[in-house]
């Protein structure tokens, strides 16, 4: 416990700048983990799941609000026209009447923030198409971090795997060292062509595949991701190979009879190159989530991620309250923040 409180302490201590620390690192840091353990347990202050309309009506009290047009008489939908002396002018199918205002129902959404129906509460209120917002964000970020899941699942394999065979091995086999060459060509065109081309090329070859669901053409672009970003990683741990494979100690661990495998993984890997990979890692989180933005921000149909709440914020009917486009920019811009300052700090580590 107290080498968290260390590793705590000096992940905030690597930030510079005292205020910055203060108003902006902290603050996104605590909302980024607050909203992720709350979609681990699937938004535990609500039933009601992303999606799902929380579809009910309650009796007007006091004055109507004549800018707001439609109310329900007698589960009719109507248009109140004006209010005087106590009643209400209201057009219905049957013409023109006029009630009482307690006779009215009205549409409760948007709720504002921590109102309470149906034994739920909804923690960020619910959306004019009566969601449940929290759910919607809770949603979106599970959704995200599963692309996050894959594309650092081929980031890490691909990444490290060329560094090793290439770097490490040295072999006088034909077999072998045409494995080597294959892996070099990867690394060359990877990095020859940019990676938004690689992106764009992604699309357009799931987009082929009219019998493959939405999420599953997701998941293939960003594991694709993966596999174009992971040069990034490879060039560095290929530099930190070269740097100790000829080092005293890897002698000493081959004449003592140590495998490659274990001088490779729990020897080099673990001790000269983890602060690189969870320095790369981070970034790669970073990118990841711009991208869940920008493919939602391009309207591509199977992006299901949180970016896509952007997008839907800015032209759904659903979405007519504005202050969801801020909650959602701030959740959005408090996990970019987190992981790119853990980023610097694993850059602070990797330096020592």
């Amino acid at each position: 416990m107290k080498n968290i409180y260390k590793v705590i302490a000096r992940f905030f201590m690597s930030v510079e700048s005292p205020l910055m620390r203060v108003v902006i690192v902290i603050p996104a840091m605590l909302i980024a983990s607050l909203i992720f353990i709350i979609s681990i347990f699937n938004n535990p202050f609500s039933d009601f799941s992303n999606g799902e309309i929380i579809d009910y009506l309650v009796p007007v009290k006091g004055k109507v609000d004549l800018s707001k047009d439609i109310y329900y008489y007698k589960q009719e939908s109507v248009e109140v026209k004006s209010e005087a002396f106590g009643q209400v002018e209201i057009e219905t199918w049957d013409g023109i009447l006029y009630v009482n205002p307690t006779e009215l129902e009205k549409d409760p959404h948007p709720m504002p923030c921590f109102s309470t129906a149906f034994d739920s509460r909804f923690v960020l209120g619910t959306t004019q198409g009566g969601i449940d917002f929290l759910s919607t964000i809770t949603d979106g970020i599970l959704v995200s971090f599963k692309l996050i899941f894959v594309t650092l699942f081929s980031f890490l394999l691909l990444g490290i795997s060329i560094s090793i065979v290439t770097e490490y091995f040295n072999t006088k086999s034909i077999v072998f060292k045409s494995i080597i060459i294959i892996f070099s060509n990867i690394q060359k065109v990877l990095e020859a062509i940019p990676i938004l081309i690689w992106v764009l090329l992604s699309i357009i070859f799931v987009g082929y595949f009219s019998d493959v669901n939405d999420e599953q053409k997701q998941l293939v672009i960003f594991f694709l991701f993966g596999i174009f970003s992971s040069p990034a990683l490879s060039k560095l741990i290929s530099a930190k190979i070269i740097e100790l494979k000829d080092e005293d100690f890897v002698y000493a661990l081959k004449l003592s009879g140590i495998s490659n495998f274990r001088i490779i993984f729990y020897h080099i890997i673990r001790y000269f190159c983890i602060p690189i990979i969870l320095l790369q890692s981070c970034y790669i989180i970073i990118q990841t989530l711009f991208l869940d933005i920008s493919l939602a921000v391009m309207g591509l149909p199977f992006n299901r991620g949180l970016g896509v709440l952007t997008k839907h914020l800015e032209e759904s009917s659903y979405y007519l309250d504005r202050r969801f486009l801020v909650i959602t920019i701030i959740i959005e811009l408090s996990f970019i923040v987190s992981f790119y300052y853990a980023a610097k700090y694993f850059e602070s580590r990797s330096k020592t």
